[in-house]
């Protein structure tokens, strides 16, 4: 990376990971997993152009040509009316009345350069003198053409003989000298084996001769610059002029040496915002332009995070690193990728409102007109009357900042009133956008729209913390979300963060994402000719009076629940009622007083204020229960106070907001096991204890749960939102996600089923219940198998390990590999032969991790019946799965053998990564026939 972002700004986005490993409760279960979430981070942010940085009009370039000792480079995007840094000067001639000037416009190369202006009359050209030349169909240079023309203010002027100039658009070769500046001036010519040449500049050499009518003193000097050609990957690799703000920043990203030298731009996302910016909206004085263009140049002095910055306001756009690439997305409605609930939280919603300062209702600032009077409509350049010296062409207004009309929902733009500004109360709260890389009033009208719909339909925002279903999100997409506790149905949401955790819990680490969003609407982005105004549509002003009485907040509402019961240090819980209301429409208002009573009381009790800033506030000390009546009011700053906005005989309850994973009821559960195949669990009362209360469960008497498995482990839990106890209803689950992380859940215990042969109870390594187990373990690899008893000890939750890891060391021209192999047999199966067909049965879980340049390796799981043949299991990583092989009539059991392998994989040579590992597991729970 050839420069890193400096000044107000720093782009961070998404570090890419696969996603596969990461969605395996295998490897979450293993024990090394904590330790690579300790250092792992993966976030994305999608950043808008003024939140990359403040400064956006630092270092904009040179306007008009001066003269520097050491002066920084000029760069220029799009159509430009710049000048340029004199590096060379001089006088010759024989009366010393011709003045010479070699003026470096650009850094590098450029598409074109239009015209030239001296004093703002431009300079007209004989396309049949020398130094005159086309480039890229724009003719320039030359002498003058010796005729008269009109300027300023309608005067005339004729340049006569007095002006030459010659152009280089950066793309000379070493040598290619001006001989023009040559010829008058022999010091600029090549000597000593140097080349003035100006290499990859574009420059011009300028030559104006003294007269006192037409130049009493040194002219100033500017140029129309078509500037830098940048690349277009729908087209091709080779660079050409475009004023596409997509391909624009993305030139600024990928250049190595004036930009961020970062090739890594996302190519399919690039050229869909390449099509986005292209596609043409129509004008109010007819015809069409593109959506997006962008014009402007600044000097190399400039941050790239500044630049980045300012280029991305002409297309309103926002910019995200995600998996080691850049996106860019310009202002768009992106259709929602996927649809979400509550079952996909994981924790309640984190959700605030703008308050009254962070709203606006109308959005001023100004744009770049190329051209004066100003353009009525659109970008209207080389169509306008005025232009181009016709009738006149006032130089000191051209390409210059000029307001834009207003966006404001009012009836200018076809609403039925001001429909923002009424619900404001009448105070006028101004949004300033300054577009100055936008040479369009209708351009600059559509994202000043944008801005303010964002600003005013963007209102919510916060965080959602999901499960990994929300994996599939990045920055910028929007999915629907459906939240009863929210009251949301299919709410509209875009990503505009997204971060990866993993939160340790004692089941082990809970993974999760956390997404900051905010809510959105397709409208903003919608537009209508009839919306556009030129620079002479006022509005009517409106009234800045503030009303006298401060208006008071609205919407009010209580709520006392887990999610806003207080657990206590000593473990007890203490309820609080929670007050929400919408901040009110008063600039003016600084807090919102909340006041409280027990129904029936004389006085009210003061709870306190809350910054204007919040829209919710806890009222502590209350008693579960109890009816209160609840009120608020607006506070200003001078002590003025609205009408009080009240409730009256709320309830205050005690929810408590349990998250269990520890069971309540230890020792309660027994588990029963019946000959038809079936299991049961027997649920008997207990005291449930939590802080200092306690309640009893299942005070009527044991409740069994049937219809179950045999030899699985299962969850037992119970729901009570309102924390009564009393006969709850136990539900058996395999599943700790069924109750984990949610409020009024509660865990009773967890206990596997016993086994039960057809035809009575029992089981084991006998032939009583019809099962058997192997009794003998041999370690036949290079690495030791741990606990391989667990694998026959009838327990699902405990198992034998046979593990394989290896290690690639990578130098130039050496490899160096460390393998251990995994190997192991279990056999001793009673000395049995099957009366009919059996089942072999394997339960196990497969974990395969590797580095990315590595093999991921490989289990494998075998059985020999007896005989020379060795049949495999198909296996698979993932969960605890269960594998099976028929085992025929008349086999002895005796002469089985299951064999299980762990081999990792080994990595092959890499100059550009010095090492890469792999490691499998197989974690056998249990293996039987029957």
């Amino acid at each position: 990376m050839s420069k890193a972002l400096v000044g107000a700004s720093e782009l961070i986005g998404a570090v890419g990971m696969g996603v596969a490993a990461f969605l395996d409760p295998a490897l979450v279960a293993s024990p090394w997993f904590d330790k690579i979430m300790a250092s792992l981070a993966i976030s994305g942010i999608s950043m808008e152009a003024g939140a990359i940085a403040n400064a956006l009009t630092a270092n904009r370039g040179v306007n008009i040509t001066t003269r520097q000792a050491a002066s920084y480079r000029q760069i220029i995007y799009g159509i430009q009316r710049v000048g340029g840094i004199q590096i060379y000067r001089s006088t010759t001639g024989g009366h010393h009345d011709q003045f010479n000037y070699v003026i470096v416009i650009a850094t590098h190369e450029c598409f074109a350069i239009e015209n030239l202006y001296l004093d703002g009359r431009q300079v007209y050209w004989d396309t049949t003198s020398a130094g005159n030349t086309t480039q890229n169909g724009y003719n320039f240079g030359g002498n003058a053409d010796g005729n008269s023309h009109q300027g300023p203010n309608g005067v005339q002027y004729n340049f006569g003989t007095l002006v030459y100039c010659e152009a280089r658009y950066g793309e000379q070769l070493p040598g290619d000298v001006i001989g023009g500046l040559t010829a008058n001036d022999p010091t600029w010519a090549a000597s000593s084996g140097k080349s003035p040449f100006v290499g990859g500049c574009t420059y011009v050499y300028l030559k104006v001769e003294y007269d006192s009518s037409m130049f009493p003193s040194e002219p100033e000097v500017r140029f129309t610059v078509h500037g830098k050609p940048v690349v277009d990957p729908r087209v091709g690799t080779t660079p050409t002029y475009s004023a596409n703000a997509a391909l624009i920043i993305n030139d600024v990203l990928t250049d190595p040496e004036w930009g961020l030298g970062d090739d890594s731009v996302n190519q399919d996302q690039l050229i869909a915002a390449a099509n986005i910016c292209d596609e043409q909206v129509a004008l109010a004085a007819g015809g069409t332009e593109s959506r997006y263009s962008c014009h402007w140049h600044y000097d190399t002095g400039t941050a790239v995070g500044d630049i980045i910055s300012t280029l991305m306001e002409s297309m309103g756009g926002k910019i995200s690193r995600i998996g080691g690439q850049w996106f860019i997305y310009p202002a768009a409605y992106y259709g929602p990728s996927a649809s979400f609930n509550s079952d996909h939280l994981i924790d309640s919603v984190d959700w605030t409102t703008k308050g009254f300062r962070d709203i606006s209702n109308r959005v001023r600032g100004k744009y770049t007109a190329p051209n004066f009077p100003f353009n009525v409509a659109g970008n209207l350049y080389d169509s306008n009357g005025w232009y181009n010296g016709q009738i006149q062409d006032n130089f000191p207004f051209a390409f210059q900042p000029t307001s834009y009309p207003d966006y404001a929902a009012d009836t200018l733009h076809g609403y039925a009133n001001d429909e923002y500004l009424t619900e404001d109360g009448g105070v006028v709260l101004p949004l300033q956008k300054d577009f100055i890389q936008v040479l369009s009033i209708a351009q600059a009208q559509r994202l000043a729209k944008i801005a303010l719909l964002r600003n005013r339909m963007q209102m919510g925002s916060g965080t959602l913390k999901m499960s990994l279903a929300a994996f599939m999100l990045q920055p910028m997409d929007t999915f629907n979300m459906t939240c009863s506790q929210m009251g949301w149905t299919d709410k509209l949401l875009e990503v505009n963060s997204f971060q990866f955790a993993t939160d340790q819990t004692d089941a082990g680490p809970l993974l999760s994402i956390t997404l900051g969003v905010n809510e959105t609407d397709p409208t903003i982005y919608d537009w209508s000719v009839a919306e556009e105004l030129t620079v002479y549509d006022v509005p009517a002003a409106p009234s800045l009076q503030a009303p006298y009485t401060p208006a008071p907040p609205t919407d009010m509402e209580l709520i006392s629940s887990a999610a806003t019961a207080l657990l206590q240090p000593d473990g007890s819980v203490a309820p609080r009622i929670q007050v929400n209301w919408t901040t009110p429409l008063d600039i003016l208002v600084t807090q919102i007083q909340v006041q409280y009573q027990p129904v029936g009381a004389a006085n009210w009790t003061d709870a306190g204020s809350a910054s204007v800033n919040s829209n919710f506030y806890f009222i502590s000390g209350v008693v579960s229960g109890q009816q209160y009546d609840v009120r608020i009011r607006s506070i200003r700053g001078n002590g003025a106070t609205s009408v009080w906005v009240e409730l009256d005989g709320f309830t205050a309850g005690l929810v408590l907001s349990v998250q269990t994973q520890d069971g309540v009821g230890k020792g309660s559960l027994v588990g029963e096991a019946y000959p038809d195949g079936t299991a049961a669990i027997e649920c008997n009362p207990f005291t449930a204890l939590v802080g200092q209360l306690s309640l009893p469960v299942f005070p009527g008497g044991a409740v069994t749960i049937s219809g179950l498995t045999q030899q699985t482990l299962y969850y037992v839990y119970y729901i009570d939102p309102t924390y009564v106890g009393g006969n709850v209803t136990p539900i058996a689950t395999t599943n700790q996600s069924d109750f984990l992380g949610k409020l009024g859940y509660f865990l009773i215990d967890s206990i596997v089923t016993p086994f039960a042969g057809s035809g009575g109870g029992g089981g084991g390594t006998g032939t009583s219940g019809g099962k058997y187990q192997p009794t003998t373990f041999s370690d036949l690899g290079t690495r030791t198998t741990t606990t391989p008893a667990a694998a026959y000890d009838g327990n699902l939750s405990s198992y034998a390990t046979v593990s394989g890891s290896s290690t690639s060391t990578f130098a130039v021209g050496k490899t160096s590999n460390t393998t251990a192999i995994g190997s192991g047999a279990w056999s001793g199966f009673n000395s049995v032969v099957a009366a009919a067909d059996m089942t072999l049965t394997v339960i196990c879980t497969t974990i395969l991790r590797q580095s990315a340049t590595s093999p991921s390796g490989s289990v494998s799981i075998n059985a020999s019946l007896g005989g020379s043949t060795t049949s495999p299991l198909a296996n698979s990583a993932g969960n605890l799965t269960t594998y099976t092989l028929t085992v025929p009539t008349g086999t002895n059991l005796s002469g089985i053998s299951v064999f299980v392998n762990a081999v990792p994989g080994v990595g092959g040579a890499s100059s550009s990564v010095p090492s890469a590992s792999s490691s499998v597991q197989a974690q056998v729970a249990e293996i039987y026939i029957q």
